[in-house]
């Protein structure tokens, strides 16, 4: 897939900021600032998880399933026909 230069987003994020960039090819992009403590941040740590959480099938259907869920409850229904496709 080719991105021409009109669909191309700068994104602004500070030094110490994390970012899980999903792409419309299916490709991830991770931000991850250097870690030089033992300390982890907990925005750190929660966009780490989610990346894993990624690689595994059954924690993204647990996710979505989640997410869709408390949608509907809101009468809100953002991937009504995701399961059609």
């Amino acid at each position: 897939m080719t991105i021409s230069p009109e669909e191309t987003k700068i994104i602004c994020i500070g030094e110490q900021d994390a970012a899980l960039i999903l792409k419309e090819d299916d490709t991830v992009d991770l931000i991850i600032p250097e870690i030089t403590t033992e300390y982890v941040p907990d925005h750190i740590l929660m966009m780490a998880a989610m990346a894993h959480a990624l690689s595994v099938p059954a924690l993204c259907d647990q996710i979505r399933d989640a997410f869709l869920e408390a949608t509907q409850k809101r009468g809100i229904s953002p991937a009504a026909n995701n399961d059609e496709v």
